[in-house]
């Protein structure tokens, strides 16, 4: 993309009876937009929600930046993002970024004045920022270090077939993180670093160079795995990440998945590792 153009960014924020922390997403873009010149940002609202209480807080506002909302029947992550793309009605290929985002976090005041200054490096198809946890403080970043291996993949469709095994194992992985608390992240690292295999899905950045390579978003399942699925299409066109801890975010984590059954999580945990399995571990 030329440098001669002022950078021009989407962000679609993917929301599921979240109105409020939707709202603080939102107050937080606006805020880090305004000290930003000579960039255009179109930030499109793609809304699963299922209730309408505390619509009125995000429906009928103004920004600074060109804003959109739509509202869905309840298809999912992944899919709501693409229908949120679609309603630019602009070309894919028209965007340096492209990005992604759940509703339950904050973007830094910085964000969008170090993300147009952003150098990337070679083959960059995603830029993976800082996502910071409020329950642990550290970076989620990487999100999957190295490519999971077949005998992992089908441990994991094990332990999801079960929902009180996927009970358990839930509450393990807690108090792991809990345990990592106060310790020096194992995850640090420099920027530019190009051995991570997933980016975390709360908040992805696509770049031109993705779309370009023809590599997808159209990921099908409803929830989770999307990180598994990116990573593949990166993996497929010999695109590599970029990770950006001076691109900050601020994760209040599972803020709208948290609410949900965990049967139901546990069912859908289960659908992604089969799709993963499936498409990839021949």
């Amino acid at each position: 993309m030329s440098s001669e153009r002022n950078k021009k960014v989407c962000l679609v924020c993917v929301c599921y009876n979240a109105y409020e922390d939707t709202l603080c997403l939102l107050n937080s873009i606006e805020k880090s937009y305004s000290l930003t010149k000579d960039m255009e940002l179109t930030v499109v609202l793609s809304d699963n929600s299922t209730s309408e209480k505390g619509l009125t807080l995000i429906k009928y506002v103004d920004f600074s930046f060109n804003y959109i909302y739509i509202k869905n029947d309840n298809v999912g992550y992944f899919p709501a993002f693409n229908l949120g793309v679609k309603a630019t009605k602009e070309s894919i290929n028209s965007f340096d970024y492209i990005m992604v985002s759940n509703v339950d976090l904050a973007i830094d005041i910085n964000f969008f004045k170090v993300l147009k200054y952003l150098k990337l490096s070679k083959n960059i198809g995603v830029v993976a920022p800082n996502i910071i946890s409020d329950q642990s403080g550290l970076d989620a970043n990487p999100k999957i270090k190295i490519r999971p291996t077949k005998r992992q993949i089908s441990f994991m469709r094990i332990i999801c077939s079960n929902h009180l095994v996927f009970s358990l194992y839930q509450k393990l992985t807690v108090l792991r993180l809990h345990f990592k608390r106060g310790s020096k992240p194992e995850n640090s690292q420099d920027n530019n670093d190009f051995s991570m295999y997933g980016a975390h899905g709360a908040f992805m950045i696509f770049t031109a160079k993705y779309f370009k390579a023809r590599a997808k978003i159209d990921y099908p399942r409803f929830l989770f795995g999307e990180e598994g699925f990116v990573a593949e299409e990166l993996r497929k066109y010999s695109l590599k990440i970029q990770h950006e801890t001076g691109l900050i975010i601020y994760d209040k984590e599972h803020g709208s998945t948290s609410t949900q059954p965990s049967k139901f999580i546990c069912k859908e945990h289960k659908k992604s590792y089969d799709y993963f399995y499936v498409n990839y571990m021949k």
